[in-house]
């Protein structure tokens, strides 16, 4: 499928089984775009410390690759530098490749694109870039690059495997024993060979390791006395195992995000809605009761039917659970001694409760992430503040001390909350720790705990490509940084050998090279982007005809996973279908100005139209003048619908 982007805002097909006939119109459709009315234009990159640059993109997605080309999706920074952004740089090389290529996309803000072109059977790695007047700013991240949990870290290498290191009584490394090791091991079945065995992101919890992998499915290894595997069974296990009706074949057992903590996992699936599993003693599998749960369990109330309901991301902690919702509001269920889950009771909750005071109505209260463990949560809010509830003293969000972002040095782009510290990466490339420091687990050269105020991890300046972070995750006593040289860096309690350096002092009080990556090749680099495997021909299921083609693999077509478009109340919208065969025709409806999913009945029919021989349909050109959401649907021959969303705001 044919993506076009000049101004253009994508419609994805159907994720799931489809027929022969009905794969050939998902090949030869390809988008509905909507024109913002703005040219390309020739940025230099600017430096990483300019005020007036963008912020990194964040959570970048891989999905649904064909033979030759694979979707990429991202969110937009939550600091656009005080100027609007323009548009958005793709970049992609092969693994072990030293220079990066450029995606030729016209200038565009929707956060999404089909790469194409790529080799059959390749090991990818993608970055994106926001570019606003003043140039590109800082390059994406993948989020999950590298994790700390437990007594356990697990790194995704540029080269494309998964390893981990430390304590293994249960089998958390995966390796297929149960030996501890101070070094990397390679986790079995993760080898980046094709997308089953390509992991996109990792989750260390307690005593368990889950992964997401590249074709939606979750894998999950170590202890499973309470049910950590999903598996039906209470056997440890030593290896991945697929966790059963995640396995990637349907739109409502595809995963997109993924989390593990203490001894219970969740997964945000792709129609928007969220499965649990493991652990429930405090409510905090979200199903309505306290019962440990041997399969996954859909969360109540988050149903995928609204902005509101449908989730964006998951985080798991020691009892309890956040998830960030598509309209920027979190959520949170479970164990709420503490006032952990932000409601501002300390009232157990079995079902999702909306935390007070963000409510997704203004950047300062809009979450883009959650972070959540033990006794506290934590939020990176779009004007790229920090807030926390729970054992931080305040049942509902309070902002953090110095982490307000007013400035580069004070505006968060990742948050960890451990299970005795808590650090955030910031847009200077430094990293930021609060909370306890017997082990030395805020980094700063003491064991001085510091609840209030958080403090600079030494020697992570943001001066150099050996001194910015670019990603960090915290463990029960001990955090890990990745820099932007591809180096990694770990400090605090490492006597579990979960620096993966070969060495079990119990206190560092500095950061020290970990893990045995030094950045200085595809196989000791931590991938600093999101790194993917394209299936090779022989891998593409054949039409019914015999003759074997590149059917790209149908993604979610649903309302909840539309992209979704921003424009000025008052601009004109151009709408325009490309790529259809000569002499189709779509029809094309539009829905009032709503907030939630709208019905059958409430879509007002904007006519039939007709494709060129050009395979291009000129649809009207609407103004859409009242603030709120829109919906535009699509519908092809064989009745196959498009969703587009549109949220139009204030000038």
């Amino acid at each position: 499928m044919q993506g076009f982007y000049s101004s253009h805002m994508r419609f994805l097909p159907a994720r799931g089984p489809v027929s022969t006939r009905r794969a050939r119109v998902i090949a030869s459709v390809a988008a509905l775009v909507v024109g913002l009315g703005f040219a390309a234009a020739t940025m230099t990159p600017a430096s990483a410390d300019d005020p007036t640059a963008p912020g990194a993109p964040t959570r970048v997605m891989a999905s649904h690759a064909t033979a030759t080309s694979m979707d990429l999706s991202w969110s937009a920074p939550g600091n656009d530098g005080g100027d609007p952004i323009l548009n958005y740089v793709v970049h992609y090389r092969k693994a072990g490749d030293s220079s990066w290529s450029f995606f030729d996309r016209a200038a565009s803000t929707v956060p999404s694109v089909t790469v194409t072109g790529l080799t059959s059977g390749a090991l990818y790695e993608f970055r994106v870039g926001a570019v606003n007047m003043y140039g590109i700013g800082a390059w994406s991240q993948q989020n999950s690059m590298i994790v700390a949990g437990g007594s356990v870290t697990c790194v995704l290498l540029a080269s494309g495997p998964l390893k981990c290191t430390g304590g293994n009584y249960y089998g958390q490394l995966g390796d297929g024993t149960t030996n501890d090791s101070s070094a990397l091991v390679q986790v079995i079945g993760m080898d980046a060979s094709d997308v089953s065995s390509t992991a996109v992101s990792v989750s260390v919890g307690g005593s368990h390791t889950c992964a997401l992998m590249l074709n939606g499915a979750v894998k999950c290894w170590g202890m499973n006395g309470y049910y950590q595997m999903g598996d039906g069974t209470y056997f440890d296990r030593h290896e991945p195992i697929v966790i059963r009706e995640i396995d990637g074949l349907s739109e409502s057992s595809t995963a997109v995000s993924l989390s593990s903590r203490s001894d219970h996992s969740c997964a945000v699936m792709a129609d928007g809605r969220v499965k649990c599993w493991g652990y429930n003693a405090s409510g905090q599998l979200g199903d309505g009761s306290s019962a440990g749960r041997i399969a996954p369990v859909l969360v109540q109330g988050i149903d995928g039917m609204s902005l509101s309901s449908t989730a964006m991301s998951i985080s798991t902690g020691g009892n309890q659970t956040c998830a960030v919702m598509e309209d920027g509001t979190v959520k949170c269920w479970g164990r709420n001694l503490g006032g952990q889950l932000g409601d501002g009771t300390t009232t157990d909750r079995f079902y999702p409760a909306a935390v007070s005071g963000i409510d997704g109505q203004t950047p300062a209260t809009t979450a883009t992430s959650v972070s959540t463990d033990s006794q506290g949560t934590c939020a990176v809010m779009a004007d790229a503040s920090v807030k926390c509830w729970g054992s931080f003293g305040s049942p509902t969000p309070v902002v953090v001390s110095g982490m307000d972002g007013s400035s580069p040095s004070s505006s968060a782009i990742v948050i960890s909350f451990g299970g005795n510290q808590t650090c955030a990466l910031m847009a200077d490339g430094q990293i930021r720790c609060f909370g306890q420091n017997y082990y030395g687990g805020l980094g700063d050269g003491t064991t001085t705990d510091s609840y209030e105020t958080p403090v600079a991890v030494s020697g992570i300046t943001g001066s150099s490509a050996s001194t910015t972070a670019v990603n960090v995750s915290t463990g029960g006593d001990f955090s890990c940084a990745v820099l932007a040289d591809g180096s990694a860096r770990c400090w605090g309690y490492g006597e579990s050998g979960n620096f993966g350096n070969n060495e079990t002092l119990d206190v560092n009080v500095l950061p020290v090279p970990a893990l045995g990556i030094d950045g200085l090749s595809a196989a000791t680099r931590v991938a600093n982007s999101i790194s993917l495997t394209l299936p090779s021909v022989d891998e593409v299921v054949p039409p019914a005809s015999g003759t074997r083609v590149p059917v790209a693999k149908p993604v979610s077509r649903s309302l909840q996973a539309a992209p979704l478009a921003t424009v000025t109340s008052g601009d004109k919208v151009s709408l325009a279908v490309n790529g259809l065969p000569s002499n189709v025709s779509v029809i094309l409806s539009r829905s009032p100005r709503i907030s939630q999913q709208p019905s059958a009945s409430q879509y007002v029919s904007l006519g039939t139209f007709t494709s060129a021989n050009s395979g291009k349909a000129k649809l009207p050109t609407l103004r859409l003048v009242r603030v709120g959401f829109y919906t535009f649907k699509m519908t092809t021959p064989g009745d196959i619908t498009y969703y587009l969303k549109v949220k139009v705001v204030r000038g």
